[in-house]
């Protein structure tokens, strides 16, 4: 069960400023204004998950996978639930959740709307942790493969350009 936050009372939201998250966090404030907002370099994040969820009723973050995957497992540990706001490169979780903006998320809040999902566990090499994953079928995860190919050669932009084309010429994708 997810509370209600009028206002955006009992949210706290960590923001990872190294996301190019400024803007969204700006428009949240002046949405919620009874939110409390830690905008913080990402060194700081866990640290400042664990503060956050010391006294908040919903978590909040916002960033990147890497960021809303540390704020899970606090959220899981301290068993509470976890506000997503997009502010990484793809944001495919928050997006498959229904979120792609503040409004989105501000309007979910306030109405105590939430939904319920899997988290994985891991263990490796002595480290664990939890993920949180999407899944997709068909053209995407062939673009995603052609792209991590060639991003470290041409950069990220071009990478995902020479894909689509390399992708979507071929005849040997599902």
């Amino acid at each position: 069960e997810v509370p209600a936050l009028p206002g955006g009372e009992g949210l706290v939201m960590v923001a990872n400023v190294a996301s190019g998250t400024s803007d969204r966090v700006r428009a949240l404030c002046d949405a919620l204004p009874d939110a409390e907002v830690v905008e913080c370099e990402p060194e700081d994040i866990p640290a400042e998950l664990e503060k956050a969820a010391d006294h908040a009723r919903v978590l909040g973050v916002c960033g990147g996978d890497g960021t809303v995957n540390a704020a899970a497992e606090v959220a899981l540990r301290h068993g509470l639930p976890l506000a997503v706001l997009p502010g990484g490169t793809l944001n495919h979780f928050a997006y498959d959740l229904g979120v792609e903006d503040v409004r989105d998320l501000c309007g979910a809040l306030e109405r105590g709307e939430g939904v319920r999902v899997d988290v994985g566990r891991f263990a490796s090499g002595g480290r664990q942790g939890v993920f949180l994953n999407t899944f997709s079928l068909g053209v995407y995860p062939e673009l995603v493969r052609e792209r991590e190919h060639w991003s470290s050669r041409i950069g990220g932009w071009p990478a995902g350009v020479l894909a689509a084309v390399r992708v979507l010429r071929a005849d040997r994708h599902p």
